[in-house]
């Protein structure tokens, strides 16, 4: 997300592009990533067996060791991006991402920044690095999957709908 902003930024600082084209680049770009790599995950979890030998693992090791057949097999991508259960959910998540990089990306550009804090660098500045942080914190929970969360009882949320909890 932070690169797909920053060149929505970079053409809005350049004067190519007004503030709302920079904000709709940038969240068709994030919706056209969201959507690539959602579909990696499906395809990904097509082509894996159905029914897979679990390896039963010690909670008390240090470190976990995962063993794949290639870089870019099918078991790869399942563990890299799990994917989401439902295809609403693809659609609707991915569209949430674009909707997120883009309001993100209007709200962060610096000219905008400079002038809510009164020609402020150092203020400018620490906003435009940590609310992109925070933009791409959510976009991961909508993409990939959400971070495991200790408040929340994983097996419950069947509708996956924590993901939507983290960035709005």
């Amino acid at each position: 997300p932070w690169v797909l902003g920053g060149v929505g930024t970079l053409l809005y600082q350049l004067d190519v592009l007004q503030d709302y084209g920079t904000a709709a680049l940038s969240g068709g770009l994030m919706l056209a990533a969201a959507t690539v790599i959602q579909g990696m995950a499906w395809e990904a979890r097509r082509r894996s067996a159905s029914a897979q030998n679990i390896p039963v693992r010690n909670n008390l090791a240090d470190e976990d060791v995962w063993e794949f057949a290639s870089c870019a097999g099918a078991e790869t991508v399942k563990f890299l991006i799990p994917g989401k259960k439902y295809v609403a959910n693809i659609i609707g998540h991915s569209i949430l991402a674009g909707v997120l990089c883009a309001l993100g990306t209007w709200y962060l550009l610096p000219n905008r920044l400079t002038l809510l804090y009164s020609s402020h660098v150092g203020a400018s500045v620490t906003l435009f690095v940590f609310g992109w942080l925070t933009v791409c914190i959510g976009e991961y929970s909508l993409i990939i999957n959400t971070p495991a969360e200790t408040a929340t009882f994983q097996v419950l949320d069947t509708y996956e709908i924590t993901a939507l909890m983290r960035p709005f």
